[in-house]
This record gives structure tokens, C-alpha cells and sequence, in this order.
């Protein structure tokens, strides 16, 4: 009986650890159209997949009607923490103002957030000047 006690305990608290683990998959979709120079995001998080996280975020973006061709994944992670989504607009060489955004999740602090999301901005925007940017969304993922 001592056993079959101790064995209900292991499966309980390994459930709880993994639905806790689970509960940290977070995901940040833009949309990016190159001709209007438009943009938006989506975020999911505390998602019990990776999967669903990308999946939700994507698909919420096509639902507002945005082209899926121009939808994209941003930033993905399966660990909690401080999430951040940066946006700034940029000029191209020819005039034309562009929205960009950067994410950041799964990051230890709001600062770390910070700076990870603008990496991740000039990562998929190179010509972006890094002279200013607005904070859209923060969250934690506890």
C-alpha cells in the first residue's frame, strides 16, 4: 500500500511539473507588407505546445485579414519569463515609411527583454537606424 501511495504521489507531482513546463510556450507573429509598408503583430502565450503557441498567433493574424503570405514567425520560446514586443518605423531609400517590430519571451528580466527585442528587430530589419522605438506589449509568463 506504502508503494502504490508513493506512486500516486511521483505521477501527481510529475503532472503538475509538466503541465507547469507546458504552460510556457509563447509565440510572436508578424505581418509585413512590403508595398503599403503596413504592419501588425500577434502574441500567444502560456500555450501547452510550441505547436498551438504558433499556430494560435498566426492564425488569429490571417483571421483579421491579413495575407498568410506576409505573415511570419517572429520569436518563438519554450521558457516563461518577460516578454516584449518592440515597434518602430523606419524610411526606406526611397521615402516609404515601414512599421518593424521585435519580440523578445522567455527572458529573465524586463531589461534583458528590452534588449533582446531589439535585436531581434534589427536581425529581421538590417536597415532599421536604431534611434527610436515604442514598447507595444510587455508581459510576464509565470
Amino acid at each position: 500500500m506504502n508503494n502504490r501511495i508513493l506512486k500516486s504521489i511521483l505521477v501527481a507531482f510529475t503532472l503538475v511539473l509538466f503541465c507547469e513546463i507546458a504552460a510556457a510556450q509563447s509565440s510572436v507573429y508578424i505581418y509585413k507588407n512590403p508595398r503599403t509598408g503596413e504592419g501588425d503583430y500577434m502574441f500567444m502565450y502560456g500555450m501547452p505546445t510550441i505547436d498551438d503557441a504558433e499556430f494560435m498567433a498566426k492564425e488569429k493574424l490571417v483571421e483579421l485579414g491579413y495575407a498568410e503570405e506576409l505573415v511570419r514567425k517572429q520569436a518563438s520560446s519554450k521558457n516563461k519569463g518577460h516578454g516584449l514586443i518592440v515597434k518602430s518605423i523606419l524610411t526606406n531609400k526611397y521615402g516609404k515609411d515601414f512599421t518593424v517590430y521585435g519580440a523578445a519571451l522567455g527572458c529573465k528580466s524586463k531589461e534583458e527583454a528590452e534588449k533582446k527585442a531589439l535585436e531581434n528587430m534589427k536581425k529581421f530589419n538590417p536597415e532599421w537606424n536604431e534611434i527610436s522605438h515604442s514598447v507595444v506589449h510587455k508581459f510576464v509568463d509565470e
